[in-house]
């Protein structure tokens, strides 16, 4: 089946939450409604935007507004709330899609027995919209094991697809994280039900400066929760935490010019790299700010040629319309 068929209900309804990002929304929105094949709505949720973000006439768009910034947990939260379709699909204001992406998931989870969510592949890329580093979703039904280790789900919140009325019975977003929040819930979802994984490059996550990682001073408080949340059924599954997250806070900084918050988060993953390579980051932090280009050229030249390939077919037009300026 090319189509997913075209009965209102069954269809899917697509969450963005936008804060101040017109010209980044501007891009992602059109990937949405770009997509082929498929019979949904968009609801676009305004965190208070300064002000209020455009949007163009276009029957499937309506657009609910906070007045004053809620944070993106309970902005999505009210997203899933106003969903009138089967399933509901997330994309934050600066990433984009495939446009078979909403297919290609429904495929999946028509063809999965029992699946109730779907997650797919990544290419992560730069303010250039240039490819640097590629993710494959977890591959199996039943993940609810590697999740409480650490988050293997590619593209943030932007490559998940899920039953909209599983999402509200496991409670959606909690408000009370932001950075943490969409791996909060892709455990409940995992322990919930099982998953649909499409193995392509489907979504392209942007990584620039403006974007949700700035809030890392959070993301330790965030994982401590999120460890204390699920220890019990940690437990019971014996399964350990992964702490690889100081690397990625170091990163972060890194790509953001804080070479101080740089170097110490480096120097706090000693535990997981070993204080040789943790003190020789932290140096380079400090010293050669940009050394994260070199080892960006590195990653992409690990993509895989096929990944490149395909998502290069839909990527390369969008590229060249923002150059233009369309």
């Amino acid at each position: 089946m090319d189509r997913m068929p075209t009965s209102g209900r069954d269809g899917m309804s697509v969450v963005i939450p936008t804060h101040n990002r017109q010209d980044l929304f501007d891009i992602t929105l059109a990937a949405v409604l770009d997509q082929r094949g498929v019979d949904f709505e968009v609801i676009v949720v305004d965190d208070g935007s300064d002000p209020p973000v455009s949007i163009p006439a276009d029957a499937r768009v309506r657009v609910i507004r906070n007045e004053s910034p809620l944070g993106v947990a309970a902005t999505r939260n009210r997203g899933i709330a106003a969903a009138t379709r089967r399933w509901v699909a997330f994309t934050d204001d600066d990433d984009i899609w495939a446009p078979d992406k909403l297919l290609a998931q429904w495929h999946r989870l028509v063809e999965s027995d029992g699946a109730l969510w779907s997650s797919c592949g990544a290419v992560q890329i730069d303010d250039d919209l240039a490819i640097f580093e590629s993710n494959q979703p977890p591959l199996g039904r039943e993940v609810g094991d590697r999740l409480l280790v650490s988050n293997p789900i590619p593209g943030g919140a932007s490559g998940v697809v899920v039953d909209t009325e599983l999402v509200r019975r496991v409670g959606a977003f909690d408000e009370s994280l932001s950075v943490c929040a969409d791996y909060d819930l892709w455990i409940r979802l995992a322990l919930a039900a099982p998953h649909a994984p499409v193995n392509r490059p489907l979504v392209a996550y942007r990584v620039h400066d403006g974007g949700m990682s700035r809030s890392l001073e959070n993301i330790r408080a965030e994982l401590g929760i999120i460890e204390a949340k699920y220890a019990a059924e940690r437990a019971s599954r014996d399964v350990v935490v992964a702490d690889a997250i100081n690397l990625w806070i170091g990163d972060r900084h890194q790509r953001s010019g804080r070479r101080i918050a740089a170097a110490r988060a480096f120097l706090r993953s000693s535990r997981t790299v070993g204080r040789p390579r943790s003190v020789g980051r932290a140096l380079e932090a400090m010293v050669w700010p940009s050394a994260f280009r070199h080892r960006d050229e590195r990653r992409r030249k690990a993509v895989p040629d096929a990944w490149v390939a395909e998502a290069e077919q839909w990527l390369a037009p969008i590229r060249d319309r923002v150059r233009c300026g369309a």
